[in-house]
């Protein structure tokens, strides 16, 4: 019983010091494939992903933050589709942090899997660190790498010859981001 009225006592401390905020992000998408021994970027039959998502955060203290995002990658035919994701974020001083975390993307290429007779889903995993700059209060800029955390394929549909239309697979190999950031507190 002792416990618990202790606890209880706590509790508001603990409301009070928390810290929520919420947000959105816009990000640029530069993804970087395989093809046997051939590194290129990925062929985009229609323009440069972006991603966008809804950002919830917990400001622990400081210093330290947890994040978390969930959106939709949109504009590119070869890699669209839903991704969620966690970071920690680290601030080294006022305007400037440090990311890392995982991102889960499902990428459904060529819009709805089917539009040229062939599935095109895969599962992306990644790994991400990312560097900010916080130009304003509620806006920042964020550079992040991701890296794949297994061999994943993506399938790409090429229609440059009529007629010869084909499918390219590649190996998703990493993806760099420019991520205009705004956040708000809660």
């Amino acid at each position: 019983m002792k416990k618990i009225i202790f606890i209880l006592l706590f509790i508001p401390v603990f409301i009070s010091a928390q810290n929520f905020s919420y947000g959105f992000d816009a990000e640029v998408n530069y993804i970087r494939v395989n093809n046997g021994s051939n590194s290129n970027v990925l062929p985009y039959e229609t323009l440069l992903p972006v991603t966008l998502n809804i950002i919830f955060s917990y400001n622990m203290n400081n210093g330290f933050s947890l994040r978390t995002r969930a959106g939709q990658t949109i504009f590119s035919s070869e890699f669209t589709g839903f991704e969620f994701g966690f970071d920690g974020v680290y601030k080294l001083n006022k305007e400037f942090y440090f990311s890392a975390g995982i991102l889960h993307h499902s990428n459904i290429g060529n819009g709805d899997s089917s539009i040229h007779d062939r599935d095109t889903y895969t599962a992306l995993y990644m790994l991400n660190a990312g560097f900010g700059y916080n130009i304003f209060n509620n806006f920042a800029l964020e550079v992040g790498y991701f890296y794949p955390l297994k061999k994943t394929t993506i399938v790409s549909y090429n229609s440059d010859i009529p007629l010869k239309a084909y499918y390219l697979l590649y190996n998703f190999a990493y993806m760099l981001r420019l991520n205009f950031v705004f956040n708000w507190p809660i």
